[in-house]
């Protein structure tokens, strides 16, 4: 099963994220129930390994974090996100789920933790489409969108069909 621990977009924020993915003329949006901070991508893992994750991040001490924009980013031709403060307590959050993931016997791929929101996907971006992208972010009219406390980080299974990947989450777990 495909799965990955986040923590989901602030309600409050919906709003002026789907204002900036309306901003932008290139890309497909991503819908407002997949908006997420992802804190440990598990790939395919097997349902031992998924239920040995839920039982140690049910008994973890998750810590309070926040989220706070700082700004829109590219990431490479694929997508356009919005970037988040690496704030003390994500980073904790983060380092938290990754060490339960690893008692549980989940590899994780080694890479920097970039906190951010994926709000628009480009299956391939032309040069057309790229300079359509840095004219409309140049011309973009940023809402407010003020930091949000964390409030549970969520435990999800991805299946990926034609039109994008359908998340459900199988349990979330409190920050306090």
């Amino acid at each position: 099963m495909r799965a990955f621990v986040a923590v989901p977009c602030p309600p409050e924020w919906e709003g002026p994220l789907e204002e900036i993915q309306r901003q932008i003329p290139v890309g497909r949006a991503v819908p407002s129930e997949n908006l997420h901070v992802t804190l440990a991508f598990l790939g395919d893992v097997d349902l031992p390994e998924l239920e040995e994750l839920h039982d140690r991040l049910e008994g973890a001490r998750l810590s309070p974090a926040m989220l706070q924009p700082a700004g829109l980013a590219q990431l490479g031709d694929r997508a356009l996100a919005l970037d988040l403060e690496p704030e003390p307590g994500l980073v904790a959050l983060q380092a938290a789920v990754s060490r339960a993931t690893y008692n549980a016997g989940i590899s994780l791929e080694r890479r920097r933790f970039r906190p951010h929101i994926t709000l628009l996907r480009f299956s391939k971006l032309t040069p057309g489409g790229r300079g359509a992208l840095e004219a409309a972010v140049a011309r973009l009219t940023m809402p407010e969108i003020a930091a949000s406390a964390v409030r549970e980080a969520v435990l999800y299974r991805s299946e990926l069909h034609h039109g994008g990947a359908v998340y459900e989450a199988l349990s979330a777990y409190p920050v306090r």
